[in-house]
């Protein structure tokens, strides 16, 4: 009996373990009815204007792909459907459809470390293509948002099985021909589809294809290219319809995303390195730092040493990262499509330098992937363990429970960022605008509002994520107006708190240094408690 597939079941089944700690992480529970993941209340909200059993697969949000949100609305059938529209009602059903997506997201991260091992099994020995999927499948970026119900995780592995079937149309590490070479540009070209379908960047796995049939140099190359291609785009009309039968809210949505890349999120990018750098720092700490660089090295040397896997793997990953890298928004999960050639080459390296007994190499690799799995588990345990903002939230209302009518400020409106001092303290933007001041003015035990000069709270507190920016940016020069302003009036707040509180206490444990990437700390950000200094 070959063991080779049973390795690649035990190794999927090992990522999908490790990502199923911590998967609660900030759901709705008896402090907060909202996720503590900005994204995942709209992506809930998006999945349930799809009705599969009536064939209405038209969201009305296109800010992404539909195929991911079809695939958490099926998921969530399991979940007790909503007999009531009461807030207790809608937080356990909304709890529960999004574990069911996140779930989803966990197995397709455990996925992805599976593919990658056969696609390695086809390059270089079984050490090496083991050695590959654990470098994915413990990469701490990754697994943190395979915890999510995002589509970023789902994409990758859509992106990693297209470069799977891309690169079957070229010889394998014992130079034996492939056959099939119609189903294999078929295949490629369908999870293309399906992954620009579930964010439209994943579009870019074309190249890959394209080159892989160049490669190959067939005589019937052109037929095979245009297969492919049609295949993809009748793969994305599939997995979101809503490009012809929603059109003009799809353009509306493919507009803002465009639009989004080219102005930026806030003051979250403004003064930071360009996307070229800032990715490359990224991927140091989403990938690794070693791990990282041992990739980079590789896949040059690989790239070099004419190795033509590397040849088809580059010719997605250079334009992908020069896409993300022009992008003024430089979110950290972006960069995950890379992350596939990153471990393909790691494992390759680690592989062929098994073989040959190059033991230095070996161990190189080792303390890189070390590394992968320490920063990891650190991940792992924030998750695992409570939440900053809820640990906040049981302070002050025990504080409150001792001192009826204590009043804690809030910096900014109340929102995923906000320890839980009240139920819908991280209730969504769109909700926030219909209902949020309304429920904050309502909120008791304590008792919130906004920090201004008119109100004078017993506590103040707030963030890592948002107060991180507003202290980077007190030193910066050429600020846009709206963002010197923006600044201004925190310098304001801090000066009052220094003059009037006193730094009470923090959760989160001891502030260290940490390179900040916003998408990593949103679990496990520093929460910050001033108390006025006339109080006992």
């Amino acid at each position: 009996m070959k063991l080779t597939p049973w390795i690649g079941l035990g190794l999927f089944l090992l990522a999908f373990g490790l990502r199923l700690i911590g998967i609660n992480w900030g759901l709705p529970n008896n402090l907060h009815n909202e996720s503590y993941h900005p994204d995942e209340p709209i992506n809930f909200a998006a999945s349930q204007q799809i009705d599969p059993a009536n064939l209405k697969f038209t969201p009305g949000f296109y800010n992404y792909g539909t195929l991911y949100l079809t695939l958490a609305k099926v998921a969530s059938g399991y979940c007790p459907p909503l007999e009531s529209t009461s807030e207790d009602a809608i937080a356990v059903y909304e709890r529960c459809c999004l574990l069911a997506g996140r779930v989803l997201s966990a197995l397709a991260g455990a996925g992805t470390a599976w593919v990658i091992f056969a696609l390695l099994r086809r390059r270089t020995v079984t050490f090496g293509a083991i050695f590959g999927a654990i470098a994915i499948g413990v990469a701490p970026a990754f697994v943190v948002h395979s915890r999510f119900m995002t589509v970023d995780v789902t994409a990758t592995l859509l992106i990693a099985l297209s470069l799977y079937f891309a690169l079957r149309l070229i010889p394998d590490q014992d130079g034996a021909e492939p056959s099939h070479y119609i189903r294999w540009a078929l295949l490629a070209g369908i999870f293309v589809g399906l992954a620009a379908g579930t964010k439209y960047t994943g579009g870019l796995a074309i190249l890959a294809l394209y080159a892989a049939i160049a490669i190959a140099r067939r005589p019937d190359w052109l037929r095979l290219t245009v297969l492919g291609t049609l295949a993809a785009l009748v793969a994305f009309i599939v997995a979101t319809p809503g490009v012809l039968l929603d059109q003009q809210r799809f353009k509306r949505d493919f507009g803002y995303e465009l639009a989004h890349s080219a102005f930026g999120h806030g003051l979250v990018f403004v003064d930071t390195p360009p996307g070229y750098i800032a990715h490359l720092l990224g991927l140091s700490v989403g990938f690794g730092t070693l791990a990282m660089l041992a990739g980079l090295v590789a896949l040059a040397y690989a790239a070099y040493k004419k190795h033509v896997w590397s040849w088809v793997v580059l010719s997605f990953a250079l334009p992908y990262y020069l896409l993300i890298g022009h992008s003024e928004v430089k979110f950290l999960r972006y960069e995950f499509p890379l992350y596939v050639g990153l471990a393909i080459a790691i494992g390759w390296v680690a592989g062929q330098a098994h073989r040959q007994g190059k033991w230095v190499v070996v161990i190189a690799c080792i303390f890189a992937v070390g590394g992968q799995f320490r920063d990891c588990l650190q991940y792992n345990l924030w998750m695992a363990g409570p939440d900053p903002r809820d640990q906040a939230g049981m302070f002050f209302k025990s504080e409150a429970v001792k001192h009826p009518g204590l009043t804690v400020g809030v910096t900014n409106d109340p929102w995923f960022y906000t320890p839980a001092l009240y139920q819908s303290s991280a209730m969504s933007r769109p909700e926030w605008a219909m209902l949020g001041p309304q429920k904050m003015a309502a909120a008791r035990d304590p008792k919130v509002v906004n920090f201004r000069p008119d109100q004078r709270p017993d506590y103040v507190t707030y963030s890592s994520l948002e107060s991180y920016d507003l202290e980077r940016l007190k030193g910066a020069k050429n600020l846009s107006s709206v963002d010197q302003a923006r600044v201004d009036q925190w310098k304001v707040k801090q000066a009052r708190l220094d003059h009037e509180y006193v730094k009470f206490q923090l959760y989160g444990g001891v502030e260290v240094p940490r390179f900040y990437e916003e998408d990593l700390e949103y679990v496990h950000p520093y929460v910050y408690v001033w108390k006025r200094k006339d109080l006992p």
